[in-house]
């Protein structure tokens, strides 16, 4: 078969040795043209035809990103198609108990949550998200790497270790063979592909074919899924008011019955309650038990850099350290504090990071809270004194370079 693979950025090469294991004839097109002269000339002495732009003569399957436009095919002609979601799904051979997660908000936040509850529970588990690998065992952790992408192929390149649970966050969508797959927001959405397709389209890649999926109440159920492959997570958990920082956060769980849970300190709790349904969701479909679902709660002390409580003199600030940080995803920081003035600091990994945010809509949200914006360019890291010159101020927020 003659496969034609666009966009070698986001996990194509790996797809190309794939099929080309696999017996095929196989040509990968750099896109958008970031690949070196001497990469592409590699992947041709691997036996893979490693292009710039598309040739015009016919393929047999045409594999792309979801968000690849339409543009990069040119002139050339497929009787196939399929996304690299799809091509995951045919590919992969994983057999641990797997829960893959996606969405556009709390992606990384409901997997690190699931993850220690599972964990907890006394299973091992293998942590892929966008803040690194770890194996979590025996109340350890251990990290594997601390960079790594979560495009739909890095399930194809996870680590062989042999644990209980694999707990993989995936960007846009998933492989479709999960045991279990979650879907954490309903209403954002967005274009992607040029403007052609929509990232909740997209999503919809994760509704395990086998398993089951978990998504937000009130979201659309395609009709060619069977309602008992389908949960719901939403609505067990209410909270009365927003702890003060460096206090711990009050919830109530509404489960076989209702039950009180203080989430710990060190974390922005009121920033996780989307995360905190995801994972009561993931961890019941899972099989741990509603009386222990509450104190795997508290014992949880959040992500490093995710609405992070730190100490500051008298008082603390709020570290968000986040790739994909936005103006919505700051909008919903914010909201989760009490408004009280002071700044907001936000140091972007390099002025181009900075220039792809919405600077007006987040300057929209600082005035709505009272809050004075600050942006750094150039630094990699924020220390404690950056705050402590400034009276009041109380949320860092940073944004990585894209990996």
């Amino acid at each position: 078969m003659d496969v034609l693979i666009l966009d070698l950025t986001h996990g194509g090469d790996l797809l190309a040795r794939r099929y080309r294991d696999q017996g095929h004839e196989v040509t990968a097109v750099d896109v958008y043209g970031l690949c070196s002269d001497a990469e592409l000339l590699s992947l041709g002495d691997e036996g893979i035809e490693a292009l710039r732009s598309a040739p015009a003569r016919g393929f047999e399957l045409l594999v792309s990103p979801v968000h690849c436009p339409d543009a990069f095919i040119g002139d050339a002609a497929f009787h196939k198609r399929m996304s690299f979601h799809q091509a995951v799904g045919g590919l992969i051979d994983d057999d641990r108990f797997r829960i893959e997660v996606t969405g556009v908000k709390g992606k990384t936040s409901s997997c690190h949550l699931i993850a220690h509850m599972l964990a907890a529970d006394g299973r091992s588990v293998l942590l892929h998200s966008s803040s690194g690998r770890e194996i979590l065992r025996n109340g350890a952790r251990r990290t594997l790497e601390k960079e790594v992408s979560i495009n739909p192929v890095s399930l194809l390149s996870l680590p062989d270790e042999d644990v209980d649970v694999v707990v993989a966050e995936v960007s846009l969508g998933g492989s479709g063979e999960a045991d279990i797959g979650i879907i954490t927001d309903r209403d954002a959405d967005y274009a992607i592909a040029a403007g052609t397709r929509t990232a909740r389209a997209a999503k919809a890649s994760v509704i395990s074919r086998g398993g089951r999926t978990l998504l937000p109440l009130g979201h659309h159920v395609p009709e060619y899924v069977p309602s008992a492959m389908v949960g719901f997570h939403g609505g067990r958990v209410g909270m009365d008011r927003k702890a003060r920082l460096g206090e711990g956060q009050r919830l109530t769980l509404r489960l076989g019955d209702l039950r009180e849970v203080t989430l710990d300190g060190s974390y922005l709790g009121a920033a996780y309650l989307g995360a905190v349904e995801v994972a009561v969701a993931a961890a019941l479909t899972a099989g741990v038990d509603e009386s222990a679902v509450v104190g795997h709660l508290g014992s949880f002390k959040g992500v490093p850099g995710r609405g992070e409580v730190r100490p500051n003199g008298d008082g603390h600030y709020v570290l968000e350290r986040n790739p994909g940080i936005s103006a919505s995803s700051i909008a919903h920081l914010l909201e989760s504090l009490e408004p009280s003035g002071g700044t907001a600091v936000l140091v972007p990994a390099d002025r181009k990071v900075c220039d792809s945010l919405d600077m007006e809509a987040i300057r929209r949200s600082m005035d709505a809270w009272g809050m004075d914006l600050m942006v750094e360019h150039g630094c990699q890291c924020v220390d404690p004194s950056v705050l402590a010159e400034r009276n009041g101020a109380s949320v860092v927020l940073q944004k990585e370079a894209y990996r």
